[in-house]
């Protein structure tokens, strides 16, 4: 692994010496090959651990994963919201004291959120899935100890391709491997657990190898600040994914495991479409996080529009092409029109909303609107998604999720344009002041 780590030093350094739009077209670039290798990953490994899936592991391993997602979203403590433009802003230093405080944060919160999780997933499973649906938990609530938030802040996709998305490959063809020739399935959910821990190991140490980023004994002292502090972003990434990464445990109590296997084929879709949107997000936060005033409201409406974009594709492409591709892929598993459909609008949405929120109110520090917007959308998607789920299955839940998502880009709509505006008016009121100085 030497050589690749001198050349990703190399790429790092490189980047770092562009400016204005070869570096934003470098970051998309390199942010926008990531979900693709994600997804050739994904396309490669689920349709054989679907085919030799019974309706109920099927259900299992989408349990486990929901529930798991639900605590990697504790476990990451709102780094992913806030980390990126704070990295962005900062100096060499200050980038490794945020890293370190990072680690120590959602290392404390993993071993209290782990347990339990794994303990509710093997609760809600079938009898068949129990085992499968612990594991998949057990991976999935690790997921919260990512790396990428502070690669994106750094601008180094190359980082997050070596740590986290090369080993997830090479433990999905592994795990598809062996599973073929007969082994159980549970193997997929271990090796991705495996694969991110020793990707996320190797980058942290050897980001804090040369010297501590804080003294000894001081770390333990700061936990507590450090919890307080990150506790409004943790409730806002919370409130904004609970309920939807929550949804197939939600679909769980409320239809059989034959609607919870249909909703997860048609999550998992969603999902891999939803990697695509991260290259744009991916790209563009640190960009935008680099300016101030009318510069960063140009570069935030650019992004947003750019993202919109996006989300429109991947809706009529989800719509058009999702059942199908459910066959495909899952095999006995497909998912129906109507709940393609849904994703596709949900999908949408998500791109809308996520421009809002990571674009333009979290890096102005607007916590209480984000708060506001997510919250609105919980509390819309639990019971929506519960009551849609009793009354028409797989479809139903999805039509849930999707109201809920749209209700986020409502409520975040007018925050969104009062924060444009006044960074417009900033850089109005810049230029006044400099007139009157010179009279």
């Amino acid at each position: 692994m030497g050589p690749w780590i001198s050349n990703w030093r190399c790429v790092v350094d490189v980047e770092k010496r562009l400016t204005g739009k070869s570096s934003l077209i470098g970051r998309f670039v390199g942010f926008s090959t990531l979900p693709f290798f994600g997804m050739i990953a994904s396309f490669g490994a689920i349709p054989v651990v679907a085919r030799h899936c019974g309706s109920q592991q099927w259900a299992g391993l989408a349990i486990g994963l929901s529930v798991g997602a639900c605590a990697a979203i504790f476990v990451n403590y709102g780094w992913s919201l806030t980390g990126p433009s704070a990295v962005a802003q900062s100096d060499w230093d200050e980038r490794r004291r945020l890293y370190a405080d990072s680690l120590a944060v959602r290392s404390l919160v993993f071993a209290l959120v782990a347990p339990p999780a794994i303990l509710l997933a093997t609760f809600l499973a079938p009898a068949a899935g129990r085992s499968l649906s612990a594991i998949a938990a057990a991976g999935s609530t690790f997921n919260g100890m990512s790396i990428a938030w502070y690669c994106i802040g750094m601008g180094e996709p190359a980082a997050i391709a070596i740590f986290e998305l090369f080993p997830r490959i090479l433990a999905a063809v592994v795990a598809a491997g062996c599973i073929g020739l007969g082994g159980p399935v549970e193997l997929f959910p271990a090796t991705q657990f495996v694969a991110v821990a020793a990707g996320v190991g190797t980058h942290a140490g050897m980001t804090l190898r040369r010297e501590s980023a804080h003294p000894r004994g001081h770390l333990p002292k700061r936990l507590g600040s450090l919890l307080v502090r990150g506790f409004p972003a943790m409730v806002v990434e919370g409130a904004a994914g609970l309920y939807a990464s929550a949804a197939a445990a939600i679909v769980s109590t409320q239809a059989a495991p034959a609607s919870v296997s249909s909703y997860s084929s048609g999550d998992r879709l969603y999902r891999i479409g939803l990697s695509g949107l991260s290259a744009v997000s991916n790209a563009n936060q640190s960009w935008i996080a680099e300016t101030t005033g009318a510069t960063r409201g140009r570069r935030a409406l650019r992004s947003m529009v750019a993202l919109s974009l996006a989300g429109a594709m991947g809706m009529i492409t989800l719509a058009w092409i999702g059942t199908p591709a459910s066959h495909l892929i899952f095999g006995p598993h497909f998912i129906k029109p109507s709940t393609s459909l849904a994703f596709g609008i949900c999908f949408f949405a998500v791109a809308v909303n996520t421009g809002q929120a990571r674009f333009v109110l979290a890096p102005s520090g607007r916590t209480r609107e984000l708060m506001i917007g997510t919250f609105a959308g919980a509390a819309t998607g639990v019971p929506a998604i519960a009551l849609g789920a009793g009354m028409a299955g797989a479809a139903g839940a999805a039509f849930g999720l999707a109201v809920s998502q749209v209700v986020v880009c409502a409520t975040l709509a007018y925050p969104t344009a009062r924060v444009l505006k006044s960074l417009y008016r900033e850089n109005a009121d810049q230029e006044l002041v400099g007139t009157e100085a010179r009279d």
